[in-house]
């Protein structure tokens, strides 16, 4: 199965991503990276070969890029609070501390995890099982780019899920989507006020990562499955043994139906992602499979040239593959 090649030299960063899920971020309009390391978060340049670091954050639980609006932002989550960065990590827009959130209880371990964004809205998850939800002004500048109006950015909505602690979020231009600590997934349309359309209940085995394309959702779990869910109909369609330790990061290719999966258990897969648009894509399938050795994966992401970009924990190098 050699639809991808691994390139003999990888990307060598400035520090090792730290062993959490999700764990690797792009922004394809800038072609930048980001990753965390222990409290710290570092900014990749691909085209430059540039690194910056943002200033350190206790208990950080992931950084991911996305974009409201077609505007690219960094977003940061902690046992302290959010924080909403401009795309390049240069300014801090907007920070939201979990103490405004709910009211905390001593002994208790708050944090912010999972990151995502719907067409207008900025969204993060929170370990008490509640996503906040963040909404905001654009304005354009001279030269006519889309900006972000720091001070209209505000709180509009506190979903709940249930006593759960979120663990992903993924969201399209319809759906935001959320997969928590129990398996649940929930998902909202953040066209209809982010009403719940659809839950499937979990089963005590965390739902660690998540993709949507259309009316398809893609779950990977702490047990190694990937759950395949069809909105349309509410249905949990396909489930397949992807791999035997922790799935810890999906993604989908940009316009190709590739889904790519990495675990704990070393390997990156390739599978076929089913649309459920016809008969033939009704089905997943291994399209291709490596074993990077000793290594952890922490995170997958595809990069732009037709490249997949995988970061493993306690590794400074990134492994690359060509297809």
């Amino acid at each position: 199965q050699k639809m991808f090649t691994k390139l003999s030299t990888g990307i060598t960063i400035p520090s090792s991503p730290s062993l959490q899920s999700n764990n690797l971020s792009i922004s394809m309009k800038q072609d930048v990276i980001c990753y965390t390391h222990v409290d710290d978060v570092f900014i990749y340049d691909l085209t430059k070969n540039i690194s910056t670091k943002l200033p350190a954050r206790p208990g950080v639980h992931q950084a991911a890029f996305t974009a409201v609006k077609d505007v690219d932002l960094l977003i940061v989550t902690s046992g302290e609070g959010i924080e909403i960065w401009s795309g390049n990590g240069e300014t801090l827009l907007f920070y939201y501390s979990l103490a405004n959130a709910f009211d905390y209880k001593e002994n208790e371990d708050y944090f912010a995890r999972g990151i995502a964004s719907t067409n207008t809205f900025a969204c993060a998850g929170t370990s008490l099982g509640n996503i906040l939800v963040f909404g905001s002004v654009i304005e354009t500048g001279a030269k006519g780019q889309s900006n972000i109006d720091p001070k209209s950015i505000s709180l509009v909505h506190n979903l709940s899920t249930n006593n759960y602690a979120v663990a992903c979020l993924y969201g399209s231009s319809k759906y935001l989507v959320c997969g928590n600590d129990n398996g649940d997934v929930f998902t909202f349309n953040s066209q209809s006020a982010f009403e719940l359309c659809f839950h499937n209940s979990g089963f005590g085995v965390a739902c660690t990562s998540l993709c949507i394309r259309s009316e398809t959702i893609y779950a990977g779990y702490y047990s190694g499955h990937i759950r395949v869910f069809r909105c349309q109909i509410n249905e949990l369609s396909i489930e397949v043994a992807a791999h035997v330790r922790p799935i810890t990061g999906l993604a989908l290719h940009p316009y190709l139906n590739f889904l790519a999966s990495t675990s704990e258990d070393q390997y990156v897969h390739v599978w076929n992602a089913p649309d459920f648009s016809n008969k033939a894509s009704s089905t997943i399938d291994l399209l291709f499979t490596d074993k990077i050795s000793n290594r952890m994966c922490t995170g997958v992401t595809f990069l732009r040239d037709e490249r997949i970009c995988v970061a493993c924990y306690d590794s400074d190098i990134l492994t690359v593959y060509k297809k």
